[in-house]
């Protein structure tokens, strides 16, 4: 097993409760850039393990006992149209004039979709896109985190974006610290990286918690739920949610003495995190057709919210509602990305399975040894893309060569989570 330093978790509140007034969607001041998969991370916020791979995500696997609750990571949502790589938005910039902050604490970007009622959720998936660049020490093609970079993540009940202040409650937030950057700076591209965070335990780090509670019962276990709070503020059936990024600049200055790096202005890179469509289908005319099973990211709207706290008292101010243009997919050069985040919830009882444990098929069997690397050499051999097509990161290139051996040997290295 191969663990990482690269993340360092301190937790945190959840973003305190704003006002939106503007629910008319304009166009984002930040821009988008396209995206290079580097690695997934698998944390376990109670054991402190970590475990990195240069292979897709890592994440809890449908067992049909806890199927995922609520997935957006439809990066590619025009590969049909020439799509090649995924697109990130532009949180911070520290070239723009128009951001109304400083690059070192960042704006608060908000997005939302729906979930079933009393659902529990112990592990999320996140990601985060950067220029901070980094050093890689051990060779592992993962950076080896950068002091002070960081990303706050926040969820909340009763979310429905335009304007949900009057129902809108925290419902759990955490911080990671040193996160990992750019090892490789090319020019037009951000870093990418996500990360399967479990959240349970059988003590007190456990930060499990509950969506839309609707019999006032701690499903959770933990106390962080919000009673009654399963409002259904579009009358679909599904409890509303949202949930928030909001970037840390490399640094090791504490702005408000908490004993946390708050970032250093000076220090500041491109940060941003990568937009997906919800599971949906794609027309023939290149337009998103939702999906309408859980956990297909239902819900969700090409928007989002924006917000600030201008005069540091706790309460923050909305800057507006946003969106790229309105989603389209025409081609290669001129797809109009949708402008959902990245991010999944995932419930009590999922697996983290191991990306190399490929024997027996169709589901491994726990183990890593020779039979999995011969499964694989064997799928290489046969020019089987669907089990040995594993470069680059992320779902591979069509193409079977020596990059496709060297990725899976290092996921085998690595180990099982």
């Amino acid at each position: 097993m191969k663990a990482k330093n690269a993340l360092s978790l301190v937790l945190a509140a959840g973003v305190v409760t704003p006002a939106l007034a503007d629910v008319s969607p304009t166009i984002a001041p930040r821009g988008t850039m396209a995206e290079k998969e580097i690695a997934h991370i698998y944390y376990n916020i109670a054991t402190g393990e970590k475990v990195a791979t240069l292979l897709g995500d890592v994440r809890p696997s449908d067992n049909g006992v806890s199927p995922a609750v609520w997935v957006a990571e439809n990066t590619l949502p025009c590969a049909s149209f020439g799509q090649t790589g995924g697109t990130a938005g532009v949180v911070d910039s520290p070239a723009c004039t128009t951001c109304f902050t400083s690059t070192a604490t960042g704006q608060i970007f908000l997005d939302w979709g729906d979930v079933p009622t009393d659902q529990v959720v112990d592990c999320v998936g996140i990601s985060w896109a950067t220029q901070v660049l980094d050093v890689d020490l051990d060779g592992d093609g993962v950076g080896d985190g950068v002091e002070g970079f960081g990303a706050s993540y926040a969820w909340f009940d009763a979310e429905n974006g335009f304007d949900s202040s009057a129902t809108r409650l925290d419902a759990n937030g955490f911080t990671f610290f040193n996160l990992p950057g750019d090892t490789n700076f090319m020019p037009g591209f951000l870093a990418v990286y996500t990360a399967t965070v479990d959240l349970a335990a059988t003590f007190t780090s456990s930060i499990v918690f509950e969506l839309g509670d609707t019999d006032s019962v701690d499903g959770s276990g933990t106390g962080l739920f919000n009673p009654g709070s399963g409002a259904d503020l579009d009358s679909d059936g599904l409890a509303d949610f949202g949930y928030a990024i909001q970037y840390i600049q490399p640094g090791t200055v504490d702005f408000d003495g908490d004993g946390n790096p708050d970032g250093d202005p000076l220090a500041a890179a491109l940060t941003a995190w990568s937009l997906v469509t919800g599971n949906g289908d794609i027309g023939t005319d290149g337009s998103y057709i939702p999906e309408t099973d859980v956990p297909g990211a239902q819900g969700i709207e090409d928007a989002f919210d924006i917000f600030i706290d201008f005069d540091s008292d706790g309460v923050l101010e909305p800057i507006g509602t946003f969106f790229y243009g309105g989603f389209a997919c025409v081609g290669a050069t001129g797809n109009t990305p949708f402008a959902q985040f990245r991010m999944a919830l995932y419930g009590p009882g999922g697996e983290v399975p191991c990306p190399a444990d490929i024997f027996p098929a169709g589901g491994g069997d726990g183990l890593l040894n020779f039979f999995d690397i011969n499964a694989f050499l064997t799928a290489f051999n046969t020019g089987d893309l669907s089990v040995a097509d594993v470069f680059p990161a992320g779902g591979g290139d069509g193409l079977l060569n020596f990059f496709d051996i060297n990725a899976y040997l290092t996921s085998f290295n690595a180990g099982c989570p």
